[in-house]
């Protein structure tokens, strides 16, 4: 590890990471250092489904990582999801365009729109952020589970909708911790670092950074990136993520490869549920979003309660699955009895109109935050989205032609 870096940044999610890989390919030395838990020696965010659709992946962010490096693509190993579906109880919906369009037009007209958005939004954040809302059309309550399920906030708007028109033409799952271990590979490989830290400490004199401290080892750089914003916003939730195994036997007949689950009664939001079937065995991995209930004890009382919950649903759809589960695992979404930063979800993310883009970007001069909820609308779309947003921000400072621009269209 060197004393100078271009950028140095820290945290525990994708932005910044991203940023990162793309400044290195434009030939900036950066370090990322990785603060996210780890259990038995391995990060916690291994077997964390990653939905992106076919649209950005296809048109976007595969043509932008490529640029890179085309190893990248080769070793992210994206599986196309095969059928979607959305569970009501007694009902199950595939999630087809030809089940509620003649043909395909309104789709791609919206996947053109949503595209669209996405690739001015790369060089001017508030373009996603200040989008008219126009008016979300009348919903079946199956495709607002769908819709609510893989969302990052509480809340469905416009910009979810348009991602939920984009995802009727495909979705690929992507392995949320592997693209953090192939860009932080790909960064090594350059003139960065990548690392895991367990915490670092940003030094300032007044309002002026003057450094980061890691590992007792004080590093400077131009520029800093930063997941702790001067906001501060007190979760109302937490990301429950868990996995389990089962003999494919035991999976209903039909049953598809993404599926967003109407919760129990208890629960305010949709179970969605991803199968990856193998040579005898399915891997299955299950993410829900968790209210924060004043009335337990604890988080991890809350916690304890979200499983048995969860695991009370999936006994109705999957019959006699205790008699074929194997290690029903659930990540520890706390720390010190605290959301770590990264599980945290906010009900409601308004949009920043009175902010400028400087702003919205940039926290103080030279310090940018990658902050996952900017976009949470988009989840992970819009978390990868972000970190091309600070990276171009960072080449506009240095007045650089060479912004990472891809109009989708």
């Amino acid at each position: 590890m060197k004393a100078t870096y271009d950028v140095i940044g820290s945290g525990d999610g994708l932005s910044g990471l991203v940023a990162s890989a793309l400044l290195a390919g434009k030939g900036f030395s950066c370090l990322w250092a990785d603060t996210s838990a780890k259990e038995e020696g391995r990060p916690v965010q291994e077997n964390i489904p990653a939905f992106i659709t076919r649209g950005f992946w296809e048109q976007g962010l595969k043509i932008i990582l490529g640029s890179l490096d085309t190893s990248i693509i080769e070793s992210l190993r994206p599986r196309r999801i095969q059928l979607m579906q959305s569970l009501l109880p007694g009902n199950r919906f595939d999630i087809h365009p030809h089940d509620q369009y003649p043909n395909l037009t309104l789709p791609k007209k919206m996947q053109k729109r949503y595209l669209s958005l996405l690739g001015k939004t790369m060089a001017q954040p508030m373009a996603l952020a200040r989008t008219p809302l126009s008016m979300v059309p009348r919903l079946e309550q199956w495709e607002s589970n769908f819709i609510s399920g893989l969302g990052r906030t509480g809340n469905m708007d416009y910009r979810s909708y348009l991602r939920y028109m984009t995802a009727l033409t495909g979705m690929y799952v992507f392995d949320y911790g592997k693209i953090k271990e192939v860009l932080g590979s790909y960064l090594a490989s350059t003139k960065g670092d990548y690392e895991f830290a367990a915490d670092t400490e940003y030094l300032y004199q007044g309002r002026d950074i003057t450094g980061v401290n890691f590992d007792g080892k004080s590093i400077k750089s131009r520029y800093y990136l930063t997941e702790n914003s001067l906001e501060q916003n007190t979760p109302d939730g937490f990301m429950y993520y868990g996995k389990f195994e089962l003999a494919n036997e035991v999976i209903p007949v039909g049953m598809g490869d993404l599926l967003a689950v109407s919760p129990t009664k208890d629960m305010d939001y949709p179970i969605v549920l991803s199968i990856n079937r193998g040579s005898g065995r399915a891997m299955v991995t299950v993410a829900t979003k968790i209210r924060v209930d004043s009335t337990l004890t604890s988080l991890m009382e809350q916690f304890s309660w979200a499983s048995g919950m969860i695991l009370k649903r999936l006994r109705q759809l999957i019959p006699f699955m205790d008699d074929f589960l194997v290690n029903f695992e659930a990540v520890d979404p706390f720390d010190h009895n605290a959301i770590r930063p990264w599980f945290s979800y906010k009900e409601n993310i308004k949009s920043p109109w009175f902010f400028s883009a400087g702003h919205y970007i940039r926290q103080i001069e030279k310090v940018y935050v990658c902050d996952r909820m900017k976009f949470s609308w988009l989840d992970v779309e819009g978390e990868i989205l972000w970190g091309i947003c600070v990276a171009n921000a960072i080449l506009n400072d240095l007045n650089r032609s060479d912004l990472i621009i891809k109009t989708m269209v």
